[in-house]
């Protein structure tokens, strides 16, 4: 039987060793039973098991550099791990496994049929899991690319509240981050919620975190100039700013965010989050 951990003393090991399932086989005729049955079961466990398992791994890089950055904000956690994979799954019911194993770590996701399943498959009739309002390339290009600030305009205006998520680098994602907010900054503040910048190509550590963060960036100082060297975060803190907390990192203010939902690897959510901590940004200013 299960024990459990909160009734042993503090500081005792236990070793996990605790298989998902067993199954045995009671009746000698029935010898290859346990073998017939596991290709199916290891077929329908795999696939939540390993998200899960991922997930919980994000998890634990997140939280310990929250907890080293900006330590009372343990419940941004929750969100700041994303699922982003059902165009990337080769099914409906592949995206309901996968995307019910990340919710066990997260509350965020764009895999809506995880939310489905949870209904149907465990009953749940409270809170599952969440999103935001978000645009595509697609809707960025309706305004073409000679417009795009009113495309900006349009959107703050349709979402006055609340978290709305705009891709940034349809045409030109430094342009955004140097010239738009700057010149929407007073609608953006004036929002009852926050605008979300969110880069979609190129390499997220260095994009997010700016090349300046890169041990291999050439010191120039010419090259110090352009806004790939400061990065998206650093850009928004600029126009922004916000304010530092009690461990010392600088925290956007609460209008704005960014949030990066491409490449991205454990590795890389580690050296993101340690590249912004060593030019004094909280991890909580990425999801």
């Amino acid at each position: 039987l299960p024990i459990s951990v909160k009734s042993l003393p503090e500081g005792t090991k236990v070793p996990m060793k605790v298989p998902v399932l067993t199954i045995y086989n009671t009746d000698p005729k029935f010898y290859w039973v346990t073998n017939y049955l596991e290709t199916i079961l290891s077929n329908l466990l795999w696939k939540p098991m390993t998200s899960a398992t991922i997930a919980h791994q994000y998890r634990k890089v997140l939280t310990k550099w929250q907890e080293k950055t900006d330590a009372e904000k343990g419940w941004f956690i929750d969100w700041q791990g994303h699922d982003f994979s059902m165009r990337g799954m080769d099914s409906v019911e592949a995206t309901i496994a996968s995307g019910l194993g990340h919710l066990t770590s997260f509350s965020g996701t764009d895999s809506l049929p995880a939310i489905y399943g949870a209904r149907k498959f465990y009953g749940e009739k409270e809170f599952v899991g969440g999103s935001v309002n978000a645009t595509e390339h697609s809707v960025m290009c309706a305004g073409s690319k000679d417009d795009e600030i009113g495309t900006f305009r349009r959107l703050l205006e349709t979402y006055p509240k609340g978290i709305l998520s705009v891709v940034s680098d349809t045409w030109d994602l430094w342009k955004v981050c140097t010239e738009h907010v700057v010149t929407l900054k007073e609608e953006i503040l004036a929002r009852d919620g926050k605008l979300v910048i969110r880069p979609d190509s190129g390499d997220p550590v260095d994009i997010i975190c700016g090349m300046n963060s890169n041990p291999f960036w050439e010191n120039d100082p010419k090259l110090n100039d352009l806004p790939e060297s400061k990065g998206v975060i650093e850009l928004l803190w600029d126009v922004f700013g916000g304010t530092v907390n009690e461990q010392g990192y600088k925290v956007l203010d609460s209008h704005i965010g960014a949030i990066y939902g491409d490449s991205i690897t454990i590795d890389r959510a580690e050296e993101i989050c340690k590249r912004l901590e060593a030019k004094g940004f909280a991890s909580t200013n990425i999801v």
